[in-house]
């Protein structure tokens, strides 16, 4: 019999059960869970990259170990004094060498101002004055500066450590232990120079700023504030987004057979049908499986646009994969098509341990700063010819991070991964000038610093004329050709590569070059569609990927070498500004024709060359049928070169030191090992010095004509100034 309540009582209910108060709390948990995460997407979109159409400025620093990082630090110095104008910058990428130098500027001495960091970094008190250089202020270098880190033991080092890190690899791939390995090596060989003598700590995730940490901590109880690192903060907010290319090498560990060997009948195909982009295309297709792919990480995302082929799927097939040893054919991988994966770049590393195949050792569980600085100028992967699958002494050199490829999307086939195990190298491989990755994040104007490994040699005129006769007629082809189809811009495009062959091939072009060296960076001529092999290396691994480059219109490379021809002549430091220049699809590093709206995509693109102002030189005639170049002994009167420590009368003193001898040219590893004492990897502190001098007085010397109106076109500008051009400059 059921009671019924007094009147005027309030109905009663029974109390909730606890399984349901339990699952109450887990969907509010759930709820703030997910509102966190999509306020951290948020931010993240806010900080990633560059979007088409966008006006964003980019500064990229070419690779090359120490020579590109002293390159760099001068070139910083000369822009911090003009206002701070890297404070105008959007992002800053940095390949190998110059992702050393980019991680310092943004991420060092975050315990001082920013103002207080950039003084002490870049040592701005010094006069860019060559006249006043002496050989005191040349052997004067504060352990403090950026400089400085290129001054460290790296290579000597490594050398003493190896055997420590190369038998802890082998007790790792013997007994499944997580010890350290051959190729931690690096990453610890490269945060202890270049990294924690500037308060960088080890094993730190990257943000964009605190902002988007808080959101990261909120939405993510794996993580905590001091997991991660942000870079400083100006006075305008925090620095320009720093960002590294790297490359990934494939899901195996690489080895003469399913690397090299396969790279090796790629490029000598892709040579016996004529070199074209086109020709590599086809080559690339059929070895799918063993082409490099090039990855973009800053302190927001990680992400690869590659695509296997034009128009086709985003998929390694494996079709041709070549193996022995134990080694299995991988299943088909796929990757994202032309979108970021949108994920934090502390996640881009999924911890496990099950690889693709036998014998690897996890690198690293953390996509940390310095495991991205360590990957991007990994030259030991681009060289392991002698590994095999079956030897796990040598298989501890592979550095390794278990990744997702592409989104868990309905486009993923039945058998096909969108995660895998995968070998990482220095981003050099591919492109060293970083211009590439710029262009494919859609920026639409670039400050590119390319610190050459040799001279430029400025072409006859009459070679220089003819060129400019046949651009003139490209030029009109070309525009005949948008009005029909895609494929007639695209022979246009092929048949302007053609006239620069024929006209300037033999002064570009190490295949063709009397003396066999170039008188033009290989990576910087590769953009524009010309194929820079020299004849003795044909058949060698990797140098097809040059050929991959075309991401610029090929007529603008004429106006390169016009206006460097001009200002070597005169003595002045060689850089050039391209307006307008037209990008071009390229599906390897995801670049398009066209915007988002139809549009067709240009982007500004100003080269700051770093050779030797003043040095000279002249063609003399030979027995071969192109004249022979012979570089001088003398100086353009006026000057840089020439008034390197006039005021003092120590001009002849300084570059007659052994240590100045190659300079600027100076090799990233060798240059001073049968130095007293000797130095691997390293330079001397006078060998910086100079190099930042040149930097700095580059950057004044053409800051009002050339530099000062580009970097006003910064999307951190308040006021973005109209675009100057240069008398002579390109159209």
């Amino acid at each position: 019999m059921t009671t019924k309540p007094a009147p005027g009582a309030l109905p009663t209910t029974a109390p909730p059960t606890r399984a349901y108060v339990q699952a109450r709390r887990l969907a509010a948990q759930r709820t703030t869970e997910e509102a966190a995460m999509a306020e951290a997407a948020r931010l993240l979109a806010k900080s990633s990259l560059a979007s088409n159409g966008s006006d964003q400025l980019g500064l990229s620093l070419n690779g090359g170990g120490n020579h590109a990082l002293s390159a760099g630090y001068g070139i910083l110095r000369g822009l911090f004094k003009k206002d701070d104008a890297c404070s105008k910058l959007d992002m800053m990428l940095g390949v190998s060498g110059g992702m050393w130098t980019t991680a310092i500027y943004a991420f060092g001495y975050r315990d001082l101002s920013n103002a207080e960091a950039l003084t002490k970094l870049l040592d701005p008190s010094r006069s860019c004055d060559p006249s006043l250089i002496t050989l005191d202020l040349l052997n004067e270098l504060d352990s403090g500066t950026l400089g400085y880190s290129a001054v460290r033991p790296f290579g000597c080092r490594a050398l003493v450590l190896w055997p420590a890190y190369l038998a802890g690899g082998l007790v790792s791939q013997l007994t499944g232990l997580n010890t350290v390995n051959a190729h931690q090596l690096w990453i610890d060989s490269v945060h202890s120079t270049y990294l924690a003598p500037y308060g960088i700590k080890q094993g730190k995730f990257m943000a964009p700023n605190q902002e988007t940490i808080d959101a990261f901590v909120k939405a993510d109880p794996d993580v905590t504030a001091a997991d991660f690192i942000a870079p400083r903060v100006g006075k305008d907010g925090p620095l320009p987004l720093p960002m590294g290319a790297f490359t990934m090498i494939g899901p195996s560990i690489p080895n003469q057979s399913n690397f090299l060997g396969p790279l090796k009948e790629m490029q000598k195909r892709s040579v016996e049908e004529g070199g074209t982009t086109e020709a590599v295309q086809k080559a690339r297709k059929e070895f799918n499986g063993v082409c490099l792919v090039p990855w973009v990480a800053t302190a927001a995302t990680v992400y690869t646009k590659y695509q296997s082929e034009p128009d086709g799927p985003s998929e390694m097939a494996f079709d041709h994969w070549q193996f022995r040893g134990g080694c299995s054919k991988p299943p088909p991988l796929r990757f994202n098509d032309t979108e970021a994966l949108d994920i934090p770049s502390y996640k881009f590393a999924q911890p496990s341990r099950e690889w693709c195949t036998p014998g690897g050792n996890v690198t690293t569980d953390r996509f940390t700063l310095d495991t991205l600085v360590g990957f991007s100028s990994d030259v030991l992967e681009a060289e392991l010819n002698l590994v095999r699958c079956c030897n796990p002494l040598l298989g501890t050199l592979s550095g390794r991070l278990n990744i997702q490829t592409a989104p868990n999307d309905s486009a993923l086939k039945e058998g096909v991964l969108n995660q895998a195990s995968c070998n990482f190298g220095d981003g050099a491989i591919i492109d060293n000038t970083g211009i590439a990755s710029l262009v494919a994040q859609g920026v639409r104007s670039i400050v590119a610093m390319v610190s050459a490994s040799k001279s430029f040699y400025p072409p006859p005129p009459p070679a220089l004329a003819a060129a400019g006769k046949a651009m003139e007629v490209g030029r009109a082809a070309r525009l005949q050709a948008r009005g029909r189809s895609l494929a007639s811009v695209a022979a246009a495009e092929l048949a302007v590569v053609q006239q620069i062959q024929e006209h300037l091939g033999p002064y570009l072009e190490g295949l063709y070059h009397p003396q066999g060296k170039a008188p033009l960076d290989s990576s910087l001529v590769s953009l524009f569609g010309l194929m820079h092999v020299p004849d003795d290396q044909q058949n060698q691994a990797g140098a097809w990927v040059l050929a991959m480059n075309h991401v610029l219109q090929a007529e603008k490379l004429y106006g390169i070498v016009r206006d460097f021809t001009e200002l070597y002549h005169k003595g002045a430091p060689l850089v050039a500004t391209l307006e307008d220049c037209e990008v071009q699809p390229n599906p390897f590093h995801g670049t398009t024709r066209n915007d988002d709206k139809g549009q067709q995509r240009l982007c500004t693109l100003t080269v700051v060359y770093f050779t030797k102002p003043g040095e000279t030189g002249s063609y003399k005639e030979s027995a071969d049928k192109l004249p022979k170049w012979e570089p001088s002994d003398s100086y353009v009167p006026g000057s840089w070169a020439a008034c390197v420590g006039s005021a003092g009368g120590e001009n002849e003193a300084i570059w007659s030191r052994r240590d100045m001898r190659d300079f600027p040219y100076l090799a990233p590893i060798a240059q001073n090992l049968f130095a007293c004492p000797p130095r691997l990897a390293a330079y001397t502190k006078a060998q910086v010095n100079l190099m930042a001098y040149l930097g700095d007085f580059i950057i004044e010397y053409h800051w009002e004509k050339l530099l000062a109106p580009v970097f006003a076109r910064g999307s951190n500008t308040a006021v973005a100034a109209p675009a100057a051009r240069r008398p002579g400059g390109n159209s």
